[in-house]
């Protein structure tokens, strides 16, 4: 059968604490189903935010992939999650800075 892909934006992620809370539930469920997949994009504007969040979704959810670097650490999915759950679901969840004033005042122009 074809695959179903869920899809999840979170715009003004901060840090990606929902993001990461959304993604461990939908990961947790999608595992019972192969024919899964998972999308998920957090949106920050400040850039030191973005960087927590890379760094937190690295260590909570394996890697993280940017500008084609992969950043990776040692740290466990922890809780109920483990390594196996995050690998039978293909997923890609991932942080993007983007500030959306600068194509509001674009638009004015």
């Amino acid at each position: 059968g074809e695959r179903k892909t869920i899809r999840y934006l979170d715009l003004g992620t901060g840090n990606a604490s929902v993001l990461q809370m959304a993604s461990w539930y939908l990961l947790s469920h999608l595992k019972r189903s192969s024919h899964c997949k998972l999308e998920a994009v957090g949106v920050e504007a400040r850039s030191e935010a973005v960087g927590l969040a890379r760094r937190s979704l690295s260590f909570n959810l394996g890697a993280v992939e940017c500008e084609g670097k992969v950043y990776t650490s040692g740290g466990s999915l922890g809780g109920s999650m483990t390594e196996d759950d995050a690998v039978q679901v293909d997923n890609d969840v991932r942080i993007v800075q983007g500030d959306f004033r600068d194509l509001v005042s674009l638009s004015s122009t």
